[in-house]
């Protein structure tokens, strides 16, 4: 039976990565459409286009990047704790812990996962 699971498992692991490619080809092909049609309308002035299949309009955005992270850090945890993500990346936090360094405010939990190699 647990032999059964295996297989199952690796046939679908195998799907996932299949499907993970196709995906990633998929975005690439997007973006290229994307630029093309940014091209397109740029060089015709326009912000909106639209045919019969649907509607594509220009929007410019502001979006952040840390130049300086000291700097930023320091100004985001006195003046905006809200635009940092609640999140800590578990292979760093595991190496501070294994260091014997503990940061204050964030608990360890235990989760199990499958681990599965393929042969």
């Amino acid at each position: 039976m647990l032999e059964t699971y295996i297989a199952d498992l690796r046939e679908t692991k195998d799907e996932l990565t299949e499907l993970n490619e196709r995906v990633k080809a998929v975005k690439k092909q997007q973006a290229h459409i994307e630029g093309l049609i940014e091209d397109a309308m740029m060089g015709e002035g326009l912000q909106k286009a639209s045919s019969d299949l649907g509607t594509v309009s220009l929007k410019e955005g502001q979006y952040p990047q840390i130049e300086d992270w000291d700097e930023a850090l320091e100004y985001i945890m006195n003046h905006c704790r809200h635009v940092l993500k609640r999140e800590i990346k578990s292979a760093a936090y595991k190496e501070l812990l294994d260091s014997g360094e503990a940061i204050p405010g964030v608990r360890t939990y235990d989760k199990t996962k499958i681990n599965f190699r393929r042969k």
